[in-house]
């Protein structure tokens, strides 16, 4: 949704909310990550087309990838957030 935002020049929040839903999310876990220990997220947009985002993610513990993922999101219109 943030990229979104970007791509309307506003700021995260401002104006009319902007809603997505997740059409695809496939996440590849590596590693055991330890409950005791922060992660890191690490996230980038390897695409964008118009309502379409695809963003891939790695979550590190230290040093270590634990984690991966690709999540593709689609912005839908206002009336999916009215109950239209």
């Amino acid at each position: 949704m943030a990229h979104q935002y970007e791509l309307e020049g506003r700021d995260i929040g401002s104006g009319d909310s902007i809603w997505c839903v997740t059409a695809n999310l496939n996440v590849n876990y590596l590693r055991p990550t330890p409950i005791d220990q922060p992660v890191e997220l690490r996230a980038t947009i390897v695409e964008s087309a118009g309502k379409k985002t695809t963003v891939k993610c790695t979550m590190h513990s230290g040093d270590t990838l634990v984690a991966e993922s690709t999540a593709i999101a689609i912005r839908v219109p206002d009336s999916w957030r009215e109950g239209s």
